[in-house]
């Protein structure tokens, strides 16, 4: 499975990646975001299967991306 991260703190994704051992789960971190607009981009653009959204981000919110992907009828998980 591909998943993304998007946190607006470098420290708390940072922190997943090394805390949880993604490839034994089958995950595969194709993508790390810093803001909203650039992590809703890279859900329509690359169509991870999973995508671990903060909720409170500049640029777009986790709320506001989890309505877009509802709207777009995104296959994502989030």
């Amino acid at each position: 499975m591909k998943m993304i991260l998007a946190d607006d703190e470098a420290v708390i994704t940072r922190g997943l990646q090394k805390l949880i051992d993604w490839s034994a789960l089958g995950i595969d971190i194709t993508g790390v975001y810093e803001d909203g607009k650039s992590a809703f981009e890279g859900i329509v653009l690359h169509r991870p299967d999973l995508a671990l959204l903060d909720i409170s981000m500049p640029g777009m919110t986790g709320i506001d991306i989890l309505k877009e992907c509802g709207m777009m009828r995104l296959k994502t998980q989030i």
